[in-house]
């Protein structure tokens, strides 16, 4: 298995590192690492040899070898959330509250049904394409409408710049995976 990083994934956990203090920056590597292991573990019981772990500018890429059928993955989508909910369990049990509210915001924001996110695949995997860019479009209105909404009552444009960066993210990855014919 090949390990890797991208410059972007290089430039975020950087800016991440530097930004928080090393209790939240271990806090939430321990949230996302979780997470990204639950994946891992859902595709090596699928029987999907995993060929490449990539940490990128907006998350983990995981390449693996197999094609699964639309219940493997839906199982394979979901499995991160399912592990990011038993580590924020397990962390607030060791007090670590800190990486177990980090991991319960990491798996509510990533079942989101948007096109990249794990819950996005699910519904692709679930109900198709064409639905999962429905749900893309309302989900990424709506986002911008509540962070413009939220800023402009004074409470900071964060919102509307994370629903933002979300909803180019969200249009990228539909353009590439048209281009590169992912369904």
């Amino acid at each position: 298995m090949r390990l890797g990083i991208s410059p972007g994934g290089g430039v975020f956990w950087g800016a991440l590192y530097l930004l928080l203090s090393g209790r939240e920056f271990l806090s939430l590597l321990a949230a996302a690492a979780a997470h990204e292991l639950g994946h891992i573990a859902a595709l090596v019981l699928l029987r999907a040899r995993v060929e490449a772990v990539c940490l990128t500018g907006s998350g983990l890429r995981i390449d693996y070898a197999r094609e699964l059928t639309r219940g493997g993955e839906i199982a394979a989508a979901l499995s991160g959330p399912a592990a990011g909910m038993l580590w924020c369990a397990a962390a607030n049990m060791l007090g670590a509250g800190l990486s177990a509210q980090l991991s319960l915001v990491l798996t509510l924001f990533n079942l989101l049904p948007l096109g990249p996110l794990d819950g996005g695949r699910a519904l692709r995997a679930a109900a198709g394409g064409g639905v999962s860019r429905v749900f893309d479009a309302l989900l990424c209105t709506a986002a911008m409408a509540a962070g413009l909404w939220c800023a402009s009552l004074g409470m900071g444009a964060g919102g509307a710049v994370a629903a933002g960066w979300l909803c180019i993210y969200t249009l990228f990855s539909t353009c590439k995976s048209r281009r590169d014919g992912i369904k």
